[in-house]
């Protein structure tokens, strides 16, 4: 496994999912988890999770959360990513990469 392009990988599907709006990600991730299995360019399969929960007792922010790993040691300590949707669209950035 490349750690570079796992870490690739992931920040692709985090892009594509900033540029969803709050009403769709909040139907499509809160409190759910998604799966799915993407293959890199070296040929490596990786495991992708997404997941979504509230931030806030309001249930107003939605955290969204997206992990990549081999399936091998790397799903102990997946590489993650997340950030904060609003109501209003602002997203706040997680990041730690």
């Amino acid at each position: 496994m490349s750690d570079e392009e796992a870490k690739g990988m992931l920040r692709a599907e985090f892009v594509k999912l900033q540029a969803l709006d709050y009403a769709d990600l909040v139907n499509r991730l809160a409190g759910r988890q998604e799966r799915s299995e993407v293959v890199g360019l070296s040929g490596v399969a990786y495991h992708v999770e997404l997941e979504g929960f509230w931030d806030d007792d309001e249930h107003d922010d939605l955290r969204v959360v997206a992990s990549i790993d081999d399936g091998g040691l790397r799903a102990f300590l997946p590489f993650t990513d997340s950030f904060t949707i609003s109501p209003n669209g602002a997203i706040t950035d997680h990041s730690t990469a």
